[in-house]
This record gives C-alpha cells, structure tokens and sequence, in this order.
C-alpha cells in the first residue's frame, strides 16, 4: 500500500493520474474479490449496529457529507458551480476521507495501514482552515481514538459548517457527464460503502474497507469535475454514482404546513396496520406498522413479530387493514385479516420488515420524511393500537429530544417524545406535520429504577436509521418530494380514536381459536380425501 502523506490534501485541480486510480482500482478489486469479502453473510444495517459513522446529536454526518456532495456535483453538472462551490465540494470529500480513515483506525487500531492512516490524518490538521482542537486530535490521536473521540473533539460543527443545508439542486442536462476518471471513483467508493453496509465483515476486512474508502474520496477531493456531453444521452445516467446518502429527494420550499391532526389522520391511518401474533402454545402479541410500498411490504418493530422466547417469528402472523368506515367494535372492524412472512428483521435495531401480499385498494403507501429536519419542539403524530385505548388511535405531542445511540447500540438514532405510546403502538409511525413517517416508535419508559413512575416519556427510530436498514437488504421506499417546511406547533396535545378500548387477550385468544379452527377444517378435509 503505497504512502498517502506524499499526496496533498486539496492542491489545485489536477488528474491524481491514471496510474494513482490505477492502483486504487487494483486495491479495491482485491478487496472486494478477496474470499472473507465475496462470503461475509448479508447483514442489513451493519453501519448502523455495529458504528461506523460519527454522529452527533442525532445526526449522521457522513450522510450530511454526502448529501452536500450531491448538491454540489449537481451544481457543476449543471454549469451553475463557480469556483468557490467547487473549492467546497473539495473539502468536502477531504473531510470524508477523514471520517473514514477515522473509522478504519477504530475498526482495527492494529491495521497494516494504521501509519499511513495517522500520517494523512496528520497531513489533513495541518490545512489552515481546521479548527485548532481538531487538529490537535488528528495529529497525535491517542490509543483507542474512535468516531465518539473524533466528535468529541468537534467534528459535528466543522461538518454542519463545511456542508451547510442545500435548498433543491439545479437539474442538469440529461448529456451532461463527468470526467471518466471521476466516474470511476465514484463507482469505487460507492462499491466500498456498499460492502460495508450490507455484510458482516471482519474487523481487518471492515479497517481495509474504511480505509480505501478514504483514499477514493482523498483523489475525489483532487479529481477534475470538468464536464462534457455525452454523444447517447441515454448514457449519461450511470455516469454519475453520488446519490443523497440519506436516499430523500432533495427539499424544495413551500408554504408553511399546519399542523392538522385531523388532516394527519386521514392521510396517513390507510397506511396503518394492526398486526396479531400467536404462537402455537399460546401467548401472542399486538403491534402497529406501516405500509411502505405497493408490493405490500410492512415495517414494524422486530420485537412485535419475534417471539423473545424462541427468537424466531411468532407462528401466526396476520396484519388487519384499517376498514374505510369503522364501528367501535373490533369483532366488526377486524375482517378479512393477511398472513404475513418475516422478510427481514434486527433485534438490535428493533427492525421487521413484513411480507403481507397485495394490499388492498382502501390502503395508501405511507411516504418517509425528513427526520433531520425535526427540532426539539416540534409538533408530532403517532397513529397506533395502544392497550386499553381504541384500534387506529392518533395521538399528539412534541419532539422531546434527540437520542444517538438508543439502548446504547451506535447509530440508532431516536427521538424522544411525548406523544402518548402504550404496548399496542409498538411498531407504528411517529408522523411529522404532512403525515410522513419521521421515527417508528419502539420503547417507552414507564418506571425508573427505584419503582417511580415515568410519564410522557417515550421513543421512537428515527426514519433515517430504518431507510438505511432497508436499503442495505436491497428495499427502496418512497419519499415525499417536498421536505415538510417548520410547521405550526397544536395548542395542546390532542388524541383521536375511531373506536372504542379493545382487550388485548381477547384479540388474541381468538387469534388462536381461528387458526385452531383452520386447522381442524384443513385435518378434516385430508380425512375425507383418504376415505
């Protein structure tokens, strides 16, 4: 592995070379092609359950990174870029060089590129524009100098002040395309994050990863973004691999949203669903999800369809779709349920993605937010099955705080909230002011340690840490198009419900029964067929 000390960070636009990208190609193809690599498991979600990206206060900053990166390329693809948007588009992979290496060193602090790692973290603390504890951090980062240590040492000003928020990018012409050695970094790093995001790697596979990485962004932060047209415009497209990491459409200004929670309730309860779980000696469980595309895909929590006992799916499964009209009565409103399968779950980051078929057409796709948007104060929504309430119940509250790693799992954000969530909302949604998803509510916290009991607080995923955790088992969701604007904060918190309390073990119990039924039907007509 040849010395990065001797590249400088940022010097003026040049080709690294073809023999530098050359040589990073041969590396990354190396890696990727290396056994351990090509067979490491699948594992959905492994930045986020196992670290990797620093936060800070909730927020992911490489994802913040990269999101300034895509409105920049988009700028210059555009021809809208001047000189000082390309400067910063630079620094911009300059500083995610850094995090990366950051994290190959907390991977494995013993890796074979551990000198070459603090030599370029060095040579990066020397630029003039890097905060002076910062600086010192990088030049001599002690024993066990991770991504908490790298925060802590001011890494999430610097990041919101080198990449501040983007309104929409400019559209660029469909011909328009970068350099072919840009691109091709570009493909490089977007290889490397996708190694690491969707298999459970080594340590020394995940440092190695980490590492080139950093070395694929340093040469982004020198490549030339000039731009050319493409002779097949159809072929301009693929050019371009930078995508916003967070996976949402670019924001767009609007009119300021109220927050309504009628309106909230009518657009979002079709997406709501209950879900029923029984096991074959009895007990159960009752949860909320949501439905997130038309294939009739739930997501839920995984301790609403993981039996802790067993630490498999509950044998039955069914998922009941809000009735266009309901009774109050939940033998009347609980009809025609689906069976749902398992499709992916992590216990850790309280995850389930559920398979139920077809929704039907009184259903609606529920769209994700934007939770980095949110602010402590902000007005919020959750629509669930909350014991002893009624069935398709909203309740209302704020934004309480922001949480970086829930239950002490790193880069499982949450919010904290006050919105009223009780077992029965588990799984369901924590809805901003336009009815799009922004957290899947998950804990909620009703005794302290000494028996006192706590009220009004509860939490809930944020919906970046889920869209990740689908996107790395290969799930796309919608997004809305337009990033919901500060909305106006209700009088006082409010709830709604459609119907009147239900009992839980009654839902159960006869949960159990039909299937019981079902399967005497089912025995009894292979009787009749062996007569």
């Amino acid at each position: 592995m040849r010395t990065l000390a001797a590249l400088i960070f940022l010097a003026a636009p040049a080709r690294a070379g073809d023999s530098a990208l050359a040589q990073l190609a041969k590396e990354v193809s190396s890696y990727l092609g290396s056994g351990p690599v090509r067979h490491a498991p699948a594992e959905p979600a492994v930045i986020a359950v196992r670290g990797g990206a620093p936060m800070d206060e909730g927020e992911d900053l490489d994802a913040r990174l990269l999101d300034s990166a895509y409105f920049l390329r988009r700028a210059a693809l555009s021809g809208r870029a001047s000189q000082d948007d390309l400067a910063a588009l630079r620094r911009v992979y300059a500083a995610l060089a850094v995090s990366y290496w950051v994290q190959a060193l907390a991977a494995r602090p013993d890796a074979p590129t551990r000198a070459e790692d603090l030599r370029a973290l060095s040579d990066w603390a020397a630029l003039p524009d890097v905060p002076g504890a910062l600086a010192r951090a990088l030049r001599r980062p002690a024993a066990g100098f991770n991504e908490k240590s790298l925060v802590a040492a001011g890494w999430g000003p610097y990041c919101r002040r080198l990449a501040p928020a983007h309104g929409s990018p400019a559209a660029p012409p469909a011909d328009a395309i970068f350099d072919a050695q840009t691109a091709r970094l570009d493909e490089l790093l977007a290889a490397l994050r996708r190694s690491w995001t969707s298999k459970k790697l080594s340590a020394a596979d995940r440092a190695r990863a980490y590492f080139l990485a950093g070395e694929a962004a340093r040469q982004l932060s020198r490549a030339p973004f000039g731009v050319r047209r493409a002779r097949d415009a159809s072929a301009a497209g693929p050019a371009v691999q930078v995508r916003m990491a967070s996976g949402r459409a670019p924001a767009a200004s609007g009119p300021k949203v109220v927050f309504d929670p009628r309106a909230i309730y009518d657009k979002a309860a079709p997406g709501v669903v209950l879900i029923l779980c029984s096991g074959q000696e009895g007990g159960g469980e009752i949860g909320s999800g949501s439905l997130v595309d038309e294939r009739g895909r739930v997501l839920t929590n995984a301790h609403v369809v993981i039996e802790d006992a067993t630490g498999r799916p509950w044998t039955n499964i069914s998922v009941y779709f809000k009735p266009v009209r309901m009774t109050g009565d939940a033998a009347k409103d609980l009809v025609d349920p689906a069976a749902a399968r398992v499709l992916s779950y992590d216990r850790t980051l309280d995850l389930a993605l559920l398979d139920v078929g077809p929704p039907p057409d009184r259903a609606s796709v529920l769209s994700f937010g934007d939770p980095a948007k949110m602010q402590i104060g902000d007005p919020v929504a959750a629509i669930g099955h909350p014991e002893q309430g009624g069935l398709w119940t909203l309740t209302t509250g704020i934004v309480s705080t922001v949480v970086a790693d829930l239950g002490g799992v790193a880069g499982r954000a949450a919010f904290q909230t006050d919105a009223s969530i009780n077992r029965g909302n588990s799984g369901g949604q924590l809805l901003d002011a336009a009815g799009d998803i922004i957290g899947v509510n998950t804990l909620m916290s009703r005794k302290a340690a000494d028996g006192l009991a706590i009220t009004a607080v509860n939490f809930a995923i944020r919906a970046d840490v889920a869209r990740r955790w689908l996107a790395g088992r290969g799930e796309t969701t919608p997004v809305v198009a337009v990033a919901s604007p500060r909305p106006v904060p209700p009088p006082k918190p409010v709830t709604v419900t459609e119907s009147r309390p239900y009992d839980r073990d009654e839902l159960i119990a006869r949960q159990i029964r039909q299937m019981e039924d079902l399967g005497d039907e089912m025995q009894k007509e292979i009787d009749e067929r062996e007569r």
